[in-house]
């Protein structure tokens, strides 16, 4: 996502070395998008987990 320009990462020299990450003007751009995703998840969240529980029988 750095390399797409959505985040911005920086190195701390700090003891232990941290890394920041900030969202860019370009990464602010995903938030409609996202939402619309977060919305259907949240309308379809019992198909989702009724699709989770076969998947996961059939592991068994």
């Amino acid at each position: 996502m750095e390399r797409n320009g959505i985040l911005e990462r920086h190195v701390v020299a700090t003891r232990p070395v941290a890394v920041e990450y900030r969202i860019t003007p370009l990464g602010k751009t995903l938030r409609a998008p996202v939402d619309v995703l977060l919305e259907w998840a949240d309308a379809h969240m019992a198909q989702i987990e009724h699709a989770r529980r076969a998947f996961d029988a059939e592991l068994e």
